[in-house]
């Protein structure tokens, strides 16, 4: 569904710098870029793991690409350095106490006429999850903070 959407929203879109805030194992940070013509990925996450295979990932379709070890907080994304014509946030928003701060700083880091991409996932999304595993999100240290829907 997320690949349909930024192929939607995306198309007819050019840019050749993207971040990737909170990539997990995903391959939306490398789709849009190929959608959008870009050429670099600034992937951030708090796990090296996630950010060496979104690297190797990345080098593999002839994407350069590098990884942020850095908080998802206002002080710490006040010292990006770049400025992206794109910034992808996918299913992250729901991880944070402090969803507005971190997007407040994300912005200032958009280039003009860049474009911010944000998922979350739905009440409904995450019944069906939890059905089909019931394991889901449970014991998880990066869970779910907040529910991001419109009162029923």
């Amino acid at each position: 569904m997320i690949e349909s959407l930024l192929e939607r929203h995306l198309a007819g879109f050019s840019g050749e710098r993207l971040l990737d805030v909170g990539p997990g194992y995903n391959r939306f940070g490398r789709l849009a870029a190929r959608i959008i013509g870009g050429r670099k990925v600034t992937y951030i996450d708090c796990d090296e793991n996630v950010l060496s295979w979104q690297i190797a990932e990345s080098g593999k379709r002839g994407i350069e690409a590098e990884g942020l070890l850095i908080p998802l907080e206002r002080s710490a994304l006040g010292g990006l350095a770049e400025h992206y014509d794109l910034i992808l946030c996918q299913e992250v928003l729901e991880h944070l106490s402090n969803a507005e701060e971190v997007l407040a700083a994300l912005t200032k880091h958009l280039a003009p006429g860049g474009r911010m991409v944000i998922t979350v996932p739905t009440r409904r999304s995450e019944q069906w999850l939890k059905r089909l595993n019931p394991n889901y999100m449970k014991n998880d240290p990066h869970g779910h903070e907040r529910e991001l829907d419109e009162p029923a």
